[in-house]
């Protein structure tokens, strides 16, 4: 499914990853409000917390129109 990013609030760069670094990505979405998603999340290098943030969401509908 495809959609757009309409929203970036409460984001905070906390540290630079370095070349080579592998990151680990967690989202999780608090709020769902039709074609509408809150998601919030954070990126981490180790145990080290890089970036953490909420993003707003308008996902396309399925085509066909089912969900």
């Amino acid at each position: 499914r495809q959609g757009f990013l309409v929203g970036v609030r409460q984001v905070t760069f906390l540290e630079r990853p370095k070349l080579g670094d592998v990151l680990l990505v967690n989202v999780r979405a608090t709020a769902r409000l039709e074609d509408f998603a809150i998601v919030e999340g954070e990126v981490l290098c180790g145990e080290e917390v890089l970036a953490q943030g909420k993003i707003k969401l308008w996902i396309a509908p399925p085509e066909g129109g089912e969900v």
